[in-house]
């Protein structure tokens, strides 16, 4: 039998053939340089022996690293995973320690901590990206056994601008002549877009405009009016979209006005009248009811005409 040492630690034994050649495989020497030893234990009619010693370099195993994204395209606000697998160039082999660190456009991407690969990988998810064509690179770091790589996203990763939903609502609803109507459009991400959308909303009464207003941080924009007539009024909001969100328009909503109510009064002068005096007849016509807070100053009032009888 022949042993195999470095120093005192011995590394393995091997058994002589016939040719008197004795071998041991390892695969388990780390990354530097080792200086190895056979010791021949002889046998009663041999004498043993201990060769000259031989250096054996063991150099860092290399590595690629591949990526991938799914889902790609995926839109703003959607929640994506980018996958980097740690690929040890042969006859390297083992388990690669170290970090893998995520990258952007050449910056950091949220929610994408430096991690370390378990089974060969490393995963990320982020709903962070910003709208448009991203370049992802990942680089894994190395370690004491196994070489530094960088690996990148083949075509890079597509972030789509999210579709979006538009509510129109009023109140009061019905609402009389002359009453002021609030109008409240609210603006939201259609899944699996996320996000809240910024901008300019119009709001139009069949073919009047009510008015352009910006989205609040909340995404809601209102409008106040009371210049509608009697009836029903179709009314639809048009969000314009944004740089992560696309356009959008409501189902058409109606908002109803009904006439307001009136209140007349009658007075006559003179009064008492005798028999034979010229008597004036006066009605005045107001709206009713909160006509003083709810309704303009004439000529915006009632019109049309009265009848004496």
């Amino acid at each position: 039998q022949v042993t195999f040492q470095e120093g005192a630690a011995t590394l393995g034994a091997g058994v002589l053939d016939a040719a008197g050649v004795a071998t041991f495989a390892t695969a388990s020497l780390s990354t530097g340089v080792h200086t190895v030893t056979a010791h021949y234990a002889g046998t009663p009619n041999i004498t043993g022996t201990v060769s000259l010693a031989i250096v054996q370099v063991v150099a860092k195993a290399g590595t690629a690293l591949t990526v991938v994204a799914a889902p790609n395209p995926s839109v703003h606000g959607q929640p994506m995973t980018i996958t980097a697998t740690v690929v040890i160039s042969a006859p390297g082999a083992g388990t690669p320690t170290g970090v893998i660190t995520f990258t952007g456009d050449g910056g950091a991407i949220a929610g994408c901590n430096p991690v370390t690969p378990a089974n060969l990988q490393a995963i990320c998810t982020t709903d962070a990206l910003a709208t448009g064509l991203l370049t992802i690179t990942v680089a894994y770091g190395g370690d004491a056994n196994f070489d530094a790589s960088t690996g990148g996203l083949t075509g890079g990763q597509a972030v789509d601008r999210a579709a979006t939903a538009v509510v129109v609502t009023s109140a009061p609803n019905p609402s009389v002549f002359k009453q002021a109507a609030v109008f409240t459009a609210t603006v939201s991400a259609t899944a699996p877009g996320a996000g809240i959308p910024t901008g300019v909303v119009t709001f139009t009464a069949g073919a009047t405009s009510l008015g352009a207003v910006s989205l609040s941080a909340a995404g809601t924009a209102t409008v106040t009016n009371s210049s509608l007539v009697a009836g029903d009024h179709a009314i639809t909001v048009q969000y314009g979209g944004d740089g992560d969100f696309l356009p959008a328009t409501t189902e058409v909503y109606t908002h109803t006005v009904v006439k307001a109510g009136t209140a007349t009064v009658l007075a006559m002068t003179p009064n008492p009248a005798r028999y034979g005096d010229s008597v004036a007849y006066s009605a005045t016509v107001t709206a009713s009811p909160a006509g003083v807070t709810m309704f303009v100053p004439p000529p915006s009032g009632p019109t049309g005409s009265v009848r004496f009888t």
